[in-house]
This record gives structure tokens, C-alpha cells and sequence, in this order.
């Protein structure tokens, strides 16, 4: 959601890829798509599959890619699940790190009641899984 607010507020399109869905063999066609296309913003999900010490593609690779981003006027987003996947010289390369904690139940709730009109029936479960 904060790439896509992040898109909208600068009026362009949000451009994305989740490396999970990509086969290993396949990286180096998305990073030459991407040089072509060039998206002002780019949001890369489960890039821990880039950036971990386990990663498929080389270092060189990486970096080449990112300094290609920085050289452009464009964001680049790198989502992962948890920031100690990237190895550390990634991490010193970013601009900012945001991290985005999991909500609890009733702030989840809020969440959804704020994505969907008031129209929309909200029911609380004895769960506490709202």
C-alpha cells in the first residue's frame, strides 16, 4: 500500500515484480526489462531473494542494477519480510529503511473498516482474529 500511495502522489504508474514468482534463470531478463521500461517507481517484493548472503544472483549483478536506479530519477522499493535477510552492504546502500510492524487485531480492524465503505457490515468475531 505504501508503494502504491507513493505512486499515486507522484502521479505515475507502480511498476512491481515479486522475485518469488520468478524463476532464478529468469532474473537477468527481469533486470534487462526493467532497464528498458524504466519505471519512476519500482516496488521489487521478496527481494530478500536478491539481497541474502543465499542469493541467485550475483553481487555484481545487484549493484550494477542499483546504481542504473540511482542514476535515474525513479524510486526503487525492496520489500522483505525482515530487514536482517539483506546482507549489510545492501542495507548500507539504502537511502532509508521503513519498517512496517504487524498491526494487532483491532488496528487490523480499523484498517479494513477504512478500505471499505460504511456500507460494509463489520461483525466482531469471538476470535479476536477480527
Amino acid at each position: 500500500m505504501a508503494a502504491q500511495a507513493i505512486a499515486q502522489t507522484l502521479k505515475t504508474p507502480l511498476v512491481w515484480a515479486d522475485l518469488s514468482l520468478i524463476k532464478p534463470a529468469d532474473y537477468t531478463n527481469l533486470l534487462q526489462a526493467i532497464a528498458a521500461q524504466a519505471p519512476k517507481v519500482l516496488l521489487l517484493k521478496s527481494a530478500h531473494l536478491w539481497l541474502s548472503r543465499t542469493s541467485q544472483l550475483a553481487d555484481a549483478e545487484i549493484n550494477q542494477f542499483l546504481d542504473l536506479r540511482r542514476r535515474t530519477s525513479s524510486i526503487t522499493l525492496l520489500s522483505v519480510t525482515q530487514k536482517q535477510t539483506a546482507k549489510p552492504q545492501w542495507q548500507r546502500q539504502m537511502t532509508s529503511i521503513q519498517e512496517f510492524p504487524t498491526p494487532g487485531a483491532s488496528s487490523r480492524l480499523t484498517l479494513w473498516k477504512q478500505a471499505f465503505p460504511s456500507t460494509v457490515p463489520w461483525k466482531q468475531t469471538s476470535t479476536g482474529n477480527g
